[in-house]
């Protein structure tokens, strides 16, 4: 819900993005398909692909091809750690649910299965013994992937002469569509960290 709420404010501020709706019904519509796709893990690239494509964006560089009736599209991020923390936006708060459900789920099948003296039983716990070990290792990459990127902002707000440790004053200050998609990407990523260097993957 946290994240769909941060989708929705973003899309409200930056024209194009979404269309602005002024019904309660479609309103809530249309927060409810952005919570669902959360919920479900639809990746950001595929969530926002018409906004990822569109020619008319600031900063982002991108190619677009139309060779023998087939279009094709070249779109850049400025690091991996970008590109996969856009892609897996959220997923870090999911992420410990995830693995100690399916770590509780798992141990509770091992020992019914122990219980039970019926070895059969074992191998209905044979995807969480391994997928969890998976999960993990996705999950401290993706951390280590927002520490990254979080390194990148903290460069880039310097590089434009902005103050990484009050990010409050630099979305006022915002001006030049460098400098607002900068804020974009705080708002969207790293927003309740007002501090940028204060950031550390334990909190997070």
């Amino acid at each position: 819900v946290q994240q769909a709420q941060v989708e929705w404010d973003l899309s409200q501020n930056h024209a194009g993005d979404l269309l602005k709706v002024k019904s309660f019904s479609n309103r809530l519509k249309t927060f409810m398909a952005m919570w669902t796709f959360n919920f479900v893990q639809v990746p950001t690239i595929a969530k926002n692909l018409v906004v990822t494509l569109h020619p008319q964006t600031n900063v982002q560089g991108k190619v677009a091809v139309k060779a023998n009736g087939a279009r094709m599209w070249l779109v850049g991020w400025a690091s991996e750690e970008q590109y996969r923390c856009d892609d897996q936006a959220s997923l870090h708060k999911l992420f410990p649910g995830i693995l100690l459900s399916r770590f509780a789920l798992t141990a509770i099948k091992i020992y019914l299965a122990h219980r039970m003296g019926n070895i059969e039983n074992l191998f209905l716990a044979a995807s969480g013994i391994v997928l969890w070990p998976l999960q993990m290792w996705a999950f401290i990459k993706l951390l280590r992937d927002r520490d990254g990127y979080r390194n990148l902002l903290v460069k880039q707000a310097r590089t434009l002469g902005l103050d990484p440790t009050s990010l409050t004053r630099t979305v006022q200050n915002a001006r030049s569509p460098e400098e607002r998609g900068l804020v974009k990407n705080w708002e969207m990523h790293f927003k309740q960290y007002e501090n940028l260097e204060d950031f550390s993957k334990a909190a997070d």
